[in-house]
């Protein structure tokens, strides 16, 4: 627009379901029309089928990467640039992808560059509209450059001087990961890097320190991991093994290395195993490597691979206690990236075990242990609508239950004022939870386990989160809190009924039974 200096579109492409009343499409024209008055109205391209457009369209690509149509390519919008350390106060900037570079496409720098290993380095990444950029171009200050994301991490390797003289490799996939690879000049050894940079501002801004592991051990551990399940070979230490191989305890794993050993595992199909086992090393791997079911962006992806077992490719030993735990333990380990179709039908077979006909089952023939998973499992389907919720709460509060530690765990998630993974519309209602507070608080408990379970339980179901309509009532989140340093509350489990603090990694992993892998963090509501 020559007035204001705005680019007003010549013509509109609408797609989705949403948009098939055609008052929703003409309120969109309208808008643009006054925005820009004067001109001509805004033409609408037809489409054939609305509601299938994005099926179409990706069936379509389906087929265009395997050369039966036509790929439409436009290349990176912008050129990326990584900062190092220079002779001067000031950093320098190398470029790693100009602009314009196709998805998939690998570039190397014609320099090197002296690494730091082990120990805490920092990994800058800033971009330009402008600068078309070459590979391996170097810049010194440039207002041009504009930060985008970093990336803290430790590097790890045995070299005794901790530096390395390293190449610079990055390739942008196709799920927006600009992945750079720092490659050792004279070993075989690389570090894979990866930057997502199509996430959202607080999403790029949330970084977290991990470990980045050399992609040889990788390949030794996605090596060990094929052997094991394409031989059938039994292994009762797999994840010390892959400890070992990786030279990193499992709990630093960074979320590159986890989803690179679950697709690994993915590529053996659970009906190939037959023994009890095999399923539940299996279901084990799979689910510690895929926790919390988000988190990367090709999730989605796995997702849809993963939910095929819950149909089509149940394991075969379902009728063994160690299957069946490891089955729950899974379901739960994935939850938050199932959509809301997935969990109902989860939670339509656990309420119809564990809450036959509405009545709390104080016992199922696979025993105790299974009975516990299926419960936590249900605990952490944050999907189900809020009405399921609160029936599943009023059964455990109905007064004919006996809590247990695992009785009050489901309940701080059940009723938990903040989420990580779903919107605010999914949380159950601050009346009920109110009364399933001062029902529990009138309980007698004696063993000390269950109590810390259940103070744990109410900094979840107190906890404040900064939307009034969700949030419980001061006076309720007084007593609440008065209770809690009755019975020995930790301070930070108080801190959250007063104000909107992150949650500590041993809550994290007390709220979701694991350690979540570094740099996830809780949804606001």
């Amino acid at each position: 627009d020559k007035k204001t200096g705005i680019y007003r579109p010549d013509r509109i492409l609408f797609n989705g379901g949403t948009v098939i009343p055609e008052g929703i499409r003409q309120r969109v024209k309208d808008c643009l029309a006054r925005w820009f008055p004067g001109e001509p109205e805004t033409e609408e391209l037809k489409s054939s089928d609305l509601s299938l457009a994005v099926a179409s369209g990706a069936a379509y690509y389906g087929a265009a990467r395997r050369g039966a149509g036509v790929r439409i390519k436009s290349g990176t919008l912008h050129s990326y640039y990584v900062a190092v350390e220079s002779a001067t106060e000031k950093p320098s900037y190398v470029c790693v992808m100009p602009r314009g570079t196709d998805e998939n496409c690998e570039l190397r720098t014609d320099r090197t560059f002296i690494l730091e290993t082990n120990k805490t380095t920092v990994f800058p990444l800033h971009y330009s509209f402008t600068r078309p950029g070459k590979a391996g171009e170097m810049l010194d200050e440039d207002d041009s450059l504009l930060p985008l994301t970093k990336l803290i991490t430790a590097l790890k390797h045995s070299s005794p001087k901790n530096t390395l003289e390293v190449s610079l490799k990055a390739v942008l996939t196709e799920t927006g990961i600009l992945r750079l690879y720092l490659e050792s000049v004279s070993k075989d050894y690389s570090w894979p890097l990866n930057f997502d940079i199509r996430a959202s501002s607080a999403d790029r801004n949330a970084v977290s320190m991990a470990a980045t592991i050399d992609s040889g051990k990788l390949k030794k551990a996605s090596d060990f991991v094929h052997e094991i399940f394409s031989a059938r070979k039994s292994c009762p230490s797999m994840l010390k093994e892959l400890e070992a191989i990786l030279e990193t305890p499992r709990r630093d794993w960074p979320l590159f290395v986890l989803r690179s050993l679950a697709d690994t595992v993915l590529k053996v199909p659970l009906a190939s195993l037959k023994t009890a086992e095999l399923e539940s090393r299996y279901l084990n791997l799979l689910g510690f490597c895929m926790r919390p079911g988000c988190g990367d962006p090709a999730d989605d992806i796995r997702i849809s691979a993963l939910w095929k077992f819950w149909h089509h490719d149940k394991p075969q030993n379902l009728n063994q206690p160690q299957t069946a735990s490891e089955w729950w333990i899974f379901w739960r380990r994935v939850s938050s990236g199932l959509r809301a179709g997935h969990q109902k039908s989860i939670l339509n077979e656990l309420l119809a075990e564990l809450c036959p006909k509405g009545l709390y089952a104080q016992r199922i023939k696979q025993g105790v242990q299974v009975r516990q998973e299926m419960w936590k499992c249900l605990g952490s389907l944050e999907l189900i609508p809020a009405e399921r919720k609160i029936y599943t709460g009023n059964i455990l509060c109905s007064g004919t239950v006996r809590l247990s530690e695992t009785d009050f765990w489901v309940l701080g998630r059940l009723g938990a004022r903040r989420l990580f993974n779903a919107d605010s519309s999914f949380t159950v209602y601050p009346e009920t939870v109110a009364k399933w507070l001062k029902y529990m608080m009138g309980l007698k408990i004696q063993e000390r386990e269950v109590l810390n379970q259940q103070v744990f339980a109410f900094s979840r179901m107190a906890a404040l989160s900064g939307d009034r309509n969700i949030d419980l009532a001061p006076d309720m989140r007084e007593d609440v809190k008065r209770y809690m340093k009755m019975h020995g509350a930790q301070e930070h489990w108080l801190i959250h009924l007063d104000k909107l603090i992150e949650d500590s990694a041993e809550e994290k992993a007390a709220l979701f039974g694991d350690a979540l892998p570094l740099g996830l963090k809780m949804q606001q509501s």
